[in-house]
């Protein structure tokens, strides 16, 4: 494989992981809300249903925010293969 079709193709599969990242983030935030809801209106007790929704919210964020960093770290990859197959080297 030349360096052209290499740079061309990293840079490809560098921006379809930075649409799947920002899917990710996406999709995760709208599963936070949808969780924190549903705990809300699932609880007996208001309190303590705002607390399983905030609990509930957080883990879904916090996994939705570590899978969106590995998706950026294959992202990086592909263009770090892209910028040093390029022009200059």
């Amino acid at each position: 494989m030349d360096k052209a079709t290499l740079n061309r193709r990293a840079g490809t599969v560098g921006g379809i992981y930075g649409a799947i990242g920002a899917a990710i983030l996406i999709l995760g935030a709208i599963a936070a809300v949808i969780g924190f809801i549903q705990a809300i209106v699932i609880a007996d007790d208001v309190l303590v249903g705002i607390l399983a929704g905030l609990f509930t919210a957080l883990v879904i964020a916090v996994s939705a925010v570590v899978s969106w960093a590995g998706v950026q770290m294959f992202a990086l990859v592909a263009r770090y293969i892209e910028w040093r197959s390029g022009e200059g080297f």
